[in-house]
């Protein structure tokens, strides 16, 4: 009996210990990096890349009541100084949607909160779709295809039914459990066949496609890359800062390092040259962990990048590896939503690769 009553305090001590050491967890300074793509209204977001110039502005008011929003840079200069603020909160872009300009930026000002966009410069250069926007456009629409469709890969041309009409299906996204008609599944099937191919290669099957689709080679204004000038545009002022996000935007983990090389050179060297200022930010095309290598960490230190990004969930702190920083993506989330995936990733991510 006597060793249950003192068993009982050692038990109640353990726990204040736990709760203490779980406060002091979520009172610890430490930064989240958040990861958008566009901002425009889209009847087909079959990515879901997009959100709303309504839900942004919204989301971006939201930041300043949740933390501190600061620049990339800044953020990371502060981690590694052991000044991070409790909460840093710092947005990015990929991949240089004229979007960035028209919307996200008026929004970011109106606020005052910074931004980093990571262009990848090959789209910006020939004024064409992304990859994946082409395929939306030929397939998820009433588009006179083929049947079968067949297009020119490396290894010899591949065919896949296309009978049947597009069926509308507002809202359907690659995250959705079922596919509503043959088309839908036929752009699930080319989104993988597509993805690893290297530049050239993509650009032969694209344009078989282009051709079969009778769709136009100019992009779509909704859709379309900046162009240089406007690139120039986005980078006035205080508000957004300018990155480099390779040039044809490849899987570097599936090229030579001499390959890497050349598109991470490029990719600075284009941006270097339209803005007049050095590039010293990078972040990986696709930026999941399988996407780049040890090689190209090693590679984008060597070039005297101070930063670079991936796209995993993960916090930032001091010890987190400025060279693979986590970032959260955002989807077209309602304020609320947000809210509770910024606290709920404050409380409970647990920080990025480690130095």
């Amino acid at each position: 009996m006597l060793m249950r009553v003192l068993r009982a305090p050692r038990s109640l001590w353990r726990l204040g210990q736990n709760h203490v050491a779980a406060w002091r967890k979520r009172r610890e300074p430490k930064g989240l990096i958040l990861l958008y793509h566009r901002v425009a209204a889209l009847e087909s977001d079959p990515q879901l890349l997009a959100v709303t110039p309504e839900n942004f502005d919204r989301h971006i008011a939201l930041l300043k009541t949740l933390g501190t929003p600061m620049h990339l840079s800044d953020m990371i200069a502060a981690a590694a100084a052991g000044r991070l603020p409790r909460r840093a909160i710092a947005v990015t872009f990929d991949d240089g949607y004229a979007d960035n300009l028209y919307y996200a930026k008026p929004i970011l000002q109106r606020h005052a909160v910074p931004a980093t966009v990571f262009i990848a410069t090959d789209f910006i250069e020939r004024q064409r779709e992304y990859w994946w926007d082409v395929i939306e456009r030929a397939i998820l629409a009433p588009t006179p295809l083929p049947d079968p469709l067949i297009l020119p890969f490396p290894e010899g041309p591949r065919q896949w039914p296309a009978s049947g009409d597009f069926l509308p299906a507002p809202g359907w996204s690659v995250l959705s459990s079922d596919d509503p008609s043959p088309r839908h599944s036929l752009y699930r099937a080319l989104m993988t066949a597509i993805n690893p191919l290297s530049r050239d290669q993509r650009d032969k099957v694209l344009s078989a496609l282009v051709t079969a689709a009778q769709i136009p080679e100019e992009a779509r204004d909704s859709h379309r890359p900046l162009t240089r000038a406007e690139v120039v545009t986005l980078a006035e002022g205080n508000v957004v800062t300018i990155g480099a996000h390779s040039h044809h935007h490849p899987r570097l983990s599936g090229l030579s390092a001499a390959e890497q090389e050349t598109e991470i050179d490029t990719g600075r060297q284009r941006l270097t040259a339209w803005l007049g200022q050095d590039i010293d930010t990078f972040a990986f095309p696709y930026g999941n962990l399988d996407a780049y290598s040890g090689e190209t960490v090693s590679l984008i230190k060597r070039k005297g990048f101070v930063l670079s990004c991936s796209n995993y969930p993960g916090l930032v702190r001091g010890d987190t590896d400025r060279y693979q920083l986590p970032r959260l993506l955002v989807r077209n989330i309602t304020p609320q939503a947000l809210q509770n995936l910024i606290i709920e990733s404050f409380d409970h991510l647990e920080p990025g690769l480690r130095a």
